[in-house]
């Protein structure tokens, strides 16, 4: 994804020069930029017919690698969707596939039990690449055969193409999809593999290219990143070898059907010419239009929340990030007035973030917001709490309970949310039903004025900056689900708009609970309004862009929303959150005067369990251990420790053990995600 429209900073990189000006100077800098305030120009389509989405589908089984390979298809401005690899064809239909990717996974092919591609996936008539453990699947289902390698390859290896003459003379120019070719087959049924259930329509017919348009201006020896143990013998019926390796003689097959195994990763950046593979994949073999941009994206969410809202309430959580802000932004565009922004001050921010997020978001940005101090109630309830996945849910709740309070206050005429049972569908639970669905090409007259003059209807939704990592790494994954409730609105698409529902892989682990999914309690009163729910990082401030937000809000480092209280290892205090606020001011001042805020994803203080011994002034001290942590990252999915300058880490240390009494030893947080996770708890 990319906004329709670049915008030119105004300079190589903005820093504020102390945290208390983040937040401030973000949109004073922008005053003069009229398109702060009115609608880009960006975000403007020109009238196009409206069309399907479509989706690449990514059957995950259980790879490390597999939330990489979904941003690297993101990247290429198409839509794809990471879900478990039993996912049902009725479920996965609803998506409009264009084609599979079978991911890799950590299991053997002939291991008992071991996870099959469904039978949908060879049936369909639409291309796969399959990626290692993917490509063994290929192999093994198609019947062909896979054995344990006695050369594994772990790292850099070198892959040849085959020589371009044999190629071209066994391929043809493509065919439409789903016609049957040389070497077509029917796959052999598999007691994994789930029946097919019969389409309920055709795919889409479109001239293909060959499986070697795969290898489209790239090199004839490619550097690879290798990670298996098994290797293919032989090949299935049909298929035939496009390259190989030193330890691999079918480093990659494919048949005319458009069926294609990688045994390499081209997701990771150790595989330099794996975008473009992968863009040959998506363009050419399978015939996407690559039209996954910010623009597409905000049109079609407007229609989308415009059809599940209607003409009801919605409170947004604002917390001053970039996810809560692009969402306020983009639900502010399409329902105006019904709108109203909450900011909850927990007592787990950072120091003076209330007082600053208030006055900017208030006094720039226009929208109706409330500030509701519930302190006393947030730490009352941590008290005594230790344990980092308990803190995680007692904030998601407690942040429920508060805006359910808010809104009975602010709606009392409407009956607040105690009417919504009689005017409105049953009430969710934990987040479950979920209309924002991925989004999909709709007519763009979306962009009409927003209603001003909003029905009173009591609040019934709730407008959160859930993104794709928080759903993966709460142990979910996506998958179709039922078509929304509410009806299109007037002049929108009559296309039925499919929702998702939060669904558990059984490959799929839960890392951590994030506090607006996972977090979320059981039983709630507002419906969820998630519209930047499918979009990774990168996404989402791609869209703030094209909304008009400015660089220094949609640039901001993560903050998560659990605040302080998970770096806080062990039980949260009020003495505690003051000595990590001392700390965190420092770290972020320092950062930002060495101009590497930008360079970073996040840097930030964590106030250890650990106490040690110092020396100062001639006086033996006992003072807390605090950790500094500063990670380089693309999507938080994967991070590495950041390289910081010595001098830097020497102030930054020598500022925290004079300027904060409690603190007398600093240290520097060296490990990388995974195995470590960039917060502590």
């Amino acid at each position: 994804m990319e906004p329709s429209a670049s915008r030119e900073p105004d300079s190589e990189r903005s820093h504020p020069t102390s945290e208390d000006l983040e937040l401030a100077s973000y949109l004073e800098a922008a005053t003069a930029d009229p398109s702060v305030r009115a609608e880009p120009p960006s975000v403007r389509a020109e009238p196009v017919e409206a069309r399907a989405r479509e989706t690449i589908i990514i059957l995950d089984f259980a790879s490390q690698y597999s939330m990489l390979i979904a941003r690297r298809v993101r990247e290429c401005h198409v839509y794809c969707e990471l879900v478990p690899h039993d996912a049902p064809w009725e479920q996965v239909e609803r998506l409009n596939p264009r084609g599979f990717i079978l991911s890799g996974g950590p299991a053997s092919v002939y291991d008992e039990g071991a996870p099959q591609a469904p039978a949908y996936v060879f049936e369909s008539g639409l291309p796969v690449l399959g990626i290692c453990y993917g490509m063994q699947l290929l192999a093994h289902q198609l019947g062909g055969k896979v054995s344990p390698s006695t050369h594994r390859e772990y790292g850099h290896a070198v892959i040849r193409l085959a020589e371009p003459n044999v190629i071209a003379s066994r391929e043809g120019r493509g065919r439409p999809r789903g016609e049957a070719g040389e070497g077509s087959f029917t796959p052999p049924k598999s007691d994994h593999a789930p029946d097919l259930v019969p389409r309920t329509s055709s795919p889409p017919t479109s001239d293909l290219l060959p499986p070697t348009s795969l290898f489209q201006g790239l090199p004839s020896a490619i550097p690879v990143w290798m990670s298996h143990g098994d290797r293919i013998t032989e090949l299935p019926p049909g298929f035939r070898a496009l390259a190989h390796s030193d330890s691999s003689p079918y480093a990659v097959m494919a048949n005319d059907r458009g069926l294609i195994g990688l045994q390499f990763h081209p997701e990771v950046v150790h595989t330099p010419h794996g975008k473009q593979l992968l863009e040959n994949f998506l363009l050419r073999v399978c015939g996407c239009r690559g039209d996954w941009t910010a623009g597409n994206f905000i049109a079609d969410s407007i229609l989308r929340i415009r059809e599940q809202v209607g003409d009801g309430r919605v409170i947004c959580a604002l917390s001053g990030g970039v996810d809560s802000a692009v969402t306020a932004a983009l639900v502010h565009r399409a329902i105006g007035d019904q709108l109203t922004c909450i900011f909850v001050n927990n007592g787990l921010l950072r120091r003076e973030e209330p007082e600053r997020v208030v006055d900017t978001f208030h006094r720039h940005l226009k929208l109706n917001l409330i500030h509701t101090d519930a302190t006393d109630r947030f730490l009352d309830r941590l008290a005594g709490v230790t344990d980092p996945e308990e803190k995680r849910r007692i904030v998601g709740e407690t942040f429920i309970r508060v805006f359910e309070a808010e809104a009975d206050k602010l709606f009392p005429d409407d009956g607040g949310v105690s009417s919504v049972g009689a005017q409105h569908p049953p009430k969710q639970t934990n987040g479950q039903s979920h209309p924002d669905s991925p989004p999909s090409d709709r007519p763009t007259d979306a962009e009409n004025t927003a209603p001003s003059t909003p029905a009173r209807t009591g609040a019934r939704f709730i407008a959160q900056g859930t993104t794709y990592p928080d759903v993966i790494e709460s142990g979910a994954h996506s998958t179709a689900a039922e078509p929304a409730s509410r009806p299109a609105p007037s002049g929108a698409s009559s296309t039925v708009h499919s929702s998702l529902l939060t669904a558990h892989s059984k490959t799929a682990a839960t890392i951590k609970t994030h506090h607006n999914v996972g977090g979320l309690p059981k039983e709630m009163t507002f419906e969820l309004v998630e519209p930047l729910r499918y979009l990774f990082k990168d996404e989402v401030r791609q869209v703030g862009l094209a909304l008009g937000l400015p660089e220094e809000i949609v640039f901001r480092q993560p903050f998560p929303g659990p605040g302080l209280a998970i770096r806080i290892i062990g039980e949260v205090t009020r003495e505690k959150l003051d000595t990590l606020r001392a700390c965190d001011w420092i770290v972020m001042d320092e950062v930002k005067s060495a101009a590497m805020y930008r360079d970073l994803w996040q840097a930030f203080a964590v106030l250890t369990d650990t106490r040690s011994v110092g020396v100062m002034g001639d006086y033996r001290t006992y003072g807390h251990v605090v950790a500094i942590r500063a990670v380089t990252a693309e999507d938080a999915m994967t991070a590495d420790w950041a390289r910081l300058p010595y001098d830097l880490l020497a102030r930054i240390a020598n500022r925290i053990v004079n300027e904060v009494p409690a603190v007398n030893r600093v240290v520097y947080d060296i490990t990388s995600k995974p195995p470590g996770t960039i917060e502590w708890e």
